[in-house]
C-alpha cells in the first residue's frame, strides 16, 4: 500500500481532484501547508518548505487511500514506503514523520466529511508531543 501511495505520488492522477485524495483538493491542501507550515512545532528553522512538501503529501494521499484505518495501524507501512514516496529528496523518515502524520491527521478530518478545519483540533495535541523537538520556537519551552 505504501508503494502505491508513493508511486502515486508522481503520477499525473495524483494531482486531479478526484483521484486517491478523495473529497478533497490536492491543490487546498498543498497550498494550506506551505502556508502553515512553518508554524508547526517539528519543523526546524533552516528547512524550507520543499523540504517538507513530499511529507505532507505522502501524509494527505495515505490518508485518503488507507480511509477508516488508525494512524497506528498505518505507519509502519509509511515508513517502509518513506524511501521511494520522497522522490530525490534527501530527509529520513525520522525527519519528516510529524510531517506526515499531521497531513494525515489533517486529511482524515477532511474525509470524515468533518470539513478541513480539523488541524486546529490535532494542533495543541501535536504541540504537547512534539515541543521537545525544537526548544528554541517560541511557544515550545516547558
Amino acid at each position: 500500500m505504501a508503494d502505491e501511495v508513493a508511486r502515486g505520488m508522481s503520477s499525473p492522477e495524483a494531482h486531479s481532484a478526484n483521484a486517491t485524495t478523495g473529497s478533497f483538493d490536492p491543490a487546498a491542501q498543498d497550498a494550506y501547508w506551505r502556508e502553515n507550515y512553518s508554524t508547526r512545532p517539528y519543523v526546524m528553522g533552516d528547512r524550507g518548505y520543499d523540504y517538507y512538501r513530499p511529507a505532507y503529501q505522502y501524509g494527505w494521499q495515505s490518508a485518503a487511500q488507507r480511509r477508516g484505518q488508525p494512524w497506528t495501524a498505518a505507519e509502519s507501512d509509511l515508513r517502509a514506503g518513506w524511501d521511494r514516496a520522497r522522490g530525490s529528496g534527501t530527509s529520513t523518515w525520522d525527519d519528516v514523520k510529524h510531517a506526515v502524520r499531521d497531513a494525515w491527521d489533517r486529511a482524515t478530518h477532511a474525509l470524515s466529511g468533518k470539513g478541513e478545519s480539523g488541524t486546529a483540533t490535532t494542533d495543541a495535541g501535536a504541540k504537547r508531543e512534539m515541543s521537545h523537538m525544537n526548544p528554541d520556537r517560541p511557544g515550545n519551552r516547558s
